[in-house]
């Protein structure tokens, strides 16, 4: 079969969309399928025509088609609408990855017209959270566009049950299957390995929590800051790893303001985009991973913190309720209580690696591609009636 991904953006910066849609794409190829990557970008100059990805033993090339596109919210490039349509007779089924922009909007509306088979993915899109954002311009957008787009897709790929319930409070009877994020199993088995091989050369001498997310108030990222003040009062051993993108500037500025007042800059370190071995890197280092959002279903970034033996603390917007107590914990949105379940783990270093080790089993058994690309085969394969 033949796949065509249509994704908005472009770049690691973009996180779990954006790494999910390699996985698919390059999963469907070692499965003997073609699959070819639509997107745009500031610079598509930049982006080339290939792109390298790893899993295990393979190098696969996967091909993309880069459009130029004139701003960041909206995604809209005249380029990408030029092209689409060629693209999109040439393939099975077409892939659309989130909404309320420009190229899964016209992508989704192309298909449905021309009745081209197609499936969305929401990424999270539908959720409560998300819809509270620009509320207004949402509910306008969903009648004029996405809610036709979703009642005619062969199928809808969800990320939390509560966008189901979206789906039926606007009568959309399409299919829905739920899917999860995943990883490569041999990306599992690597990364635990890397990191016990790390502790057993290096001793860093310090507790090290990681935070590894888009900078953004939704991922609750001061709440963390605010409870390394309250931990170094009790241990002087702490430190903060804080690495991702700005995605809102006035929030940063303001972790930033309150890191300065509170002469937390020795016990903090404030890094950018990372990815590769630097990212590998500071997941070895890493002693806990702590990620305080507002709202989440399984994002990419707990599974691998947990694959890589780390156990995790979440807040109580997370929809993962099997990880309380048995790979880490469930906290309220608050610094104190952030900071009390660190503290645990730090001076209970033999619960913090049997938490992680059952993390990491659990990820192992139920969050890899090489089960989930044939589940995701058998759909298509029903929806195209093969």
């Amino acid at each position: 079969m033949r796949f065509l991904n249509v994704i908005p953006y472009w770049g690691i910066e973009y996180g779990g969309p954006f790494v999910n849609v390699l996985n698919i794409s390059a999963n469907l190829i070692l499965k003997g399928h073609e699959s070819i990557i639509l997107a745009t970008s500031r610079n598509p100059e930049q982006c080339g025509q290939v792109f390298l990805w790893k899993i295990g033993d393979h190098n696969i090339s996967l091909p993309i088609y880069i459009s130029r596109r004139f701003e960041d919210t909206f995604c809209f490039s005249s380029e990408f609408r030029n092209k689409f349509p060629n693209f999109a007779f040439k393939n099975d089924c077409v892939l659309i990855h989130g909404l309320w922009r420009f190229p899964t909007t016209f992508g989704a509306t192309f298909c449905r017209t021309h009745k081209i088979p197609y499936c969305i993915f929401t990424h999270a899109m539908l959720t409560p959270w998300s819809l509270s954002q620009s509320k207004a311009q949402k509910e306008i957008y969903f009648r004029l566009f996405e809610k036709n787009n979703l009642k005619k897709a062969n199928c809808i790929y969800i990320y939390r049950n509560d966008e189901k319930a979206e789906l039926d409070r606007h009568k959309v009877r399409s299919k829905v299957v739920n899917f999860t994020s995943a990883l490569n199993r041999e990306e599992v088995l690597s990364s635990f390995k890397i990191r016990q091989e790390f502790r057993k050369k290096t001793s860093l001498g310090s507790n090290t929590i990681l935070y590894l997310s888009r900078i953004h108030s939704k991922k609750g990222l001061l709440l963390l800051v605010q409870a390394i003040k309250e931990l170094i009062h009790v241990r002087s051993d702490i430190r903060l790893i804080a690495a991702g993108p700005v995605e809102e500037p006035s929030y940063f500025k303001k972790i930033n303001n309150f890191i300065r007042n509170n002469k937390l800059e020795s016990y903090i370190d404030m890094k950018g985009t990372v990815a590769g071995d630097e990212k590998k890197r500071i997941f070895s280092e890493s002693d806990i991973f702590v990620l305080p959002s507002v709202d989440e279903g399984s994002p990419l970034v707990i599974l691998e913190a947990m694959s890589f033996g780390l156990p995790v603390i979440v807040t109580t917007g997370f929809q993962m309720p099997e990880i309380d107590n048995k790979m880490g914990y469930i906290v309220r949105q608050n610094p104190l209580a952030i900071a009390k379940a660190i503290l645990k783990l730090i001076e209970d270093k033999e619960l913090a690696k049997t938490l992680g080790a059952v993390g990491y089993g659990y990820v192992l058994n139920n969050f890899t591609w090489e089960k989930k690309i044939i589940e995701f085969i058998k759909i298509i394969e029903t929806i195209l009636g093969r």
